[in-house]
């Protein structure tokens, strides 16, 4: 199984807090902070490099200081990158993170919303695979020309999608299998419905500390808890541990209880890590933890 992937690279800086900070002129003392690799795209890639012998990924970067950490970093993750250069530069975040699991966001450095790359050389890559993931960054719209063209079923993160943003609306369209968060949308199960009426394979819902909702081509929905025996350090990179767990458990099973349970294990692993995977994450390690949580 040959998977590509797509789009959402960063380069953060975290700093972990006790709290959020309210709003008003004041001295924090944090309990930490760490420089890393960020970004949906790269979260879903490092991960799903763990669980597949064959992965690869494509983002923008910059021919910069930030941008030869990144390289460097996946090297010893030893996953196939290829990339264009942003001129622009690498985009770059610093994150507040509270240990219930609040964050707050700065995007202090932009990439480019519609750079330049090599189309030739993302076709070939995409007609070599076997899936598609396209995470929602502008550039990445244009690489679903591709996957049509050869034949390849997309599956897509839409993230906190509140079923109005037209920005969206490409990959909605697109998409076979769409993943999302329920932050925005409080009537998520008539979005699946209205997504499976179109068409859609799968759509899985993630809920954060309560779980997960999927539906299936027949209408059913099935919802899965989380596994609270993971011990909470950081949520970040969760939802893409989440998307690579399950993606692996349905190539294996064809079964979306089943590829949900793989996707709780990934994201539980990844919140007890202060990285956007955790740090031993691997197929041993999932099916193990399959094997602890969920055989009968």
């Amino acid at each position: 199984m040959r998977i590509f992937s797509a789009g959402g690279l960063t380069f953060d800086t975290l700093i972990f807090l006790d709290k959020l900070p309210q709003p008003i002129p004041q001295t924090i003392f944090a309990k930490g902070s760490e420089t890393l690799i960020g970004g949906t795209g790269a979260g879903k890639a490092l991960a799903l490099n763990r669980l597949f012998e064959q992965s690869m990924f494509h983002s923008m970067l910059g021919n910069d200081k930030s941008g030869k950490n990144i390289k460097s970093a996946f090297k010893k993750e030893k996953l196939k990158f290829i990339y264009d250069y942003d001129s622009a530069g690498t985009e770059e975040h610093v994150n507040l993170i509270a240990s219930d699991g609040g964050r707050i966001s700065f995007y202090t450095k932009y990439a480019t919303f519609d750079p330049e790359f090599n189309a030739n050389k993302l076709e070939h890559e995409i007609k070599k695979s076997d899936i598609v993931v396209l995470n929602i960054i502008n550039y990445c719209r244009y690489l679903i020309p591709f996957a049509k063209k050869h034949g390849k079923k997309i599956w897509c993160d839409i993230h906190d999608y509140d079923g109005k943003n037209e920005y969206h609306a490409d990959f909605i369209k697109n998409a076979d299998y769409i993943f999302m968060s329920s932050d925005s949308m409080p009537d998520y199960i008539e979005f699946m419905r209205s997504m499976i009426k179109a068409g859609k394979e799968l759509v899985i819902v993630t809920h954060g500390k309560s779980g997960a909702s999927g539906m299936d081509r027949s209408g059913n929905i099935v919802n899965l808890p989380i596994i609270d025996s993971y011990k909470y350090v950081n949520s970040n990179g969760a939802g893409d541990n989440f998307f690579a767990g399950f993606l692996y458990g349905y190539t294996k099973t064809n079964d979306m209880k089943k590829a949900m349970q793989y996707g709780t294990i990934c994201g539980g692993l990844c919140i007890s890590d202060t990285g956007i995977i955790n740090g031993n994450l691997s197929a041993e390690l999932i099916e193990k933890e399959f094997s602890k949580h969920y055989s009968s």
